[in-house]
């Protein structure tokens, strides 16, 4: 009895993961079409995501400690997103005060509607519409789903 206990406490845990990761990018997926449909609406272009690994890792981290830890570390993402434009040769530092990085970082409970949650949250609160509605070109965009059932979601602009 005991072999099959363990045996259906791997494949639980093995489906568990699996759906986390589906509903991830399909949060993903949805927030990023709320986010682009907003900037369209107000007459900004739609964003381009770059450097998916920057923000991912961020929020894959503070999935796997199931704790969301806001803004901490956002100089260290934001020099990694300066040094990838730098080695593609899209910064142009000619132009002083040209580049800038801007992070919207969140968490809410799984649900249905999730995307839709963060989403308003940001659009609710004035320095996260900032972001949302910047002069930016590129964005990377990280969304991870805790143990706990935090949905997590970290947004670089630049």
């Amino acid at each position: 009895m005991k072999r099959y206990q363990f045996i259906f406490l791997i494949l639980f845990s093995a489906f568990s993961c699996v759906f986390g990761a589906n509903r991830a990018g399909e949060i993903h997926s949805e927030f990023l079409d709320l986010v682009n449909g907003y900037r369209m609406r107000n007459g900004r272009n739609t964003l381009v995501l770059k450097y998916h690994d920057i923000s991912q890792s961020y929020t894959n981290y503070q999935a796997d400690i199931d704790k969301y830890i806001g803004h901490r570390g956002f100089d260290s993402r934001g020099d990694m997103v300066e040094e990838k434009l730098a080695e593609e040769g899209i910064l142009d530092y000619s132009k002083p005060g040209s580049f800038h990085v801007a992070e919207n970082a969140g968490y809410c409970d799984y649900s249905a509607n999730a995307a839709k949650r963060l989403f308003e949250s940001f659009v609710a609160s004035s320095s996260h519409r900032k972001n949302l509605l910047g002069n930016f070109k590129y964005t990377s965009l990280g969304v991870s789903i805790s143990k706990t059932g935090k949905v997590i979601l970290c947004q670089l602009f630049f």
